[in-house]
């Protein structure tokens, strides 16, 4: 029998009290300083976006390379991945604070700066957000079916597991070409070209 966990109304009680005091501080950072206040919200965003790609990646590599020394701790990698749908979620929300984070995101800008002109059909807001939306569904898309392979053979039969370790392999070995060129990207635009 799986232990179950259980979560406290004290840990949910701190947990929303802290959520509250976070909310409050972005708002009064947003309220006297933006620039500074959108700037840290990237820089925490990405920090636990990395952790949770990262782990993605580590669970590849662990299928690609047949690796059987991880699987006593497998579901920490897979737990971890759960947090890049809400990591997509605070993305969008730089929406909001996009021209507080990137000059090329000003309209007229680009007629001004011959390079930033060159970068602009790369370099603009819609096609910033779009680069967004379809590299997570990507990476959501990857890490959810290889977590619900993952879990599948916690119920099948023995001699059907390597079946399940098999297709893991193969959506890996797809995702982790699909890693190198987004994290790229995504990277390349969303850091380098900050105020």
């Amino acid at each position: 029998m799986k232990d179950k966990l259980i979560i406290t109304n004290t840990f949910r009680i701190t947990t929303f009290i802290l959520i509250i005091i976070g909310v409050v501080a972005f708002i009064a950072g947003l309220a006297t300083d933006s620039q500074r206040t959108w700037s840290n919200y990237l820089i925490v965003n990405y920090y636990f976006f990395s952790l949770s790609i990262g782990a993605a990646f580590f669970l590849t590599l662990q299928y690609i390379s047949q690796s059987g020394w991880s699987s006593g701790f497998i579901r920490i990698p897979e737990a971890m991945m759960a947090y890049i749908p809400f990591s997509a979620v605070f993305f969008l929300l730089i929406w909001f604070g996009v021209h507080d984070l990137y000059h090329w995101s000003h309209p007229g800008v680009t007629e001004h700066d011959p390079l930033l002109l060159h970068k602009s059909a790369y370099l603009n807001v819609p096609f910033f957000f779009i680069r967004l939306v379809i590299f997570f569904a990507l990476w959501i898309f990857f890490t959810m079916i290889l977590r619900r392979i993952s879990i599948r053979t916690d119920t099948v039969a023995k001699e059907s597991v390597m079946r399940y370790f098999d297709k893991n392999e193969l959506y890996s070995k797809i995702f982790i070409f699909v890693f190198a060129l987004t994290c790229l990207f995504i990277s390349f635009a969303s850091c380098m070209f900050t105020k």
